[in-house]
């Protein structure tokens, strides 16, 4: 009966220890999938108001209208298979343009996999174009990123 008990003791640490190592592994994992995300976009416009309606495939964010240095921003938790998709439509009533703000497989997910940076994806739409940083303006330490052009 002792060596029954012995054998039971020495099964049941190994299965603490396995299941002590995944959730340590998982929690690393998860932690840096469950943390909670942002996207920034100003309208760095020259001299003109902007309208964007921004979606994803479960939530619409509705029409917005910016001027001049205002900013819309929202929060969500990415999708745990990296699936998670956030894309704007832009007018400045001259030109319009779609583009994915938010694409884990297309940008590596921008807060995600660089945990340095700060949680949030910050967008400047200029004159000539769409411009990504992990900082906000002004005087970020990485310089601006074009990202897409109007046309």
């Amino acid at each position: 009966m002792s060596s029954i008990t012995k054998e039971s003791h020495i099964h049941f640490l190994v299965l603490a220890f396995c299941i002590s190592i995944y959730f340590t592994n998982t929690q690393n994992v998860s932690a840096s999938i469950a943390r909670r995300v942002g996207v920034h976009i100003t309208n760095a416009f020259s001299n003109s108001k902007l309208d964007l309606h921004c979606k994803s495939k479960d939530d619409d964010l509705g029409p917005h209208v910016l001027t001049k240095y205002q900013y819309v921003e929202w929060h969500f938790f990415p999708n745990f298979f990296g699936r998670t998709l956030f894309w704007c439509n832009f007018d400045d009533r001259f030109r319009s343009k779609g583009i994915d703000v938010y694409n884990e497989k297309k940008y590596g997910s921008c807060p995600i996999y660089h945990p340095a940076y700060s949680f949030i994806c910050y967008w400047e739409v200029r004159d000539d174009g769409f411009y990504f940083n992990h900082y906000p303006s002004p005087n970020p330490p990485l310089p601006w990123k074009k990202m897409a052009d109007w046309s």
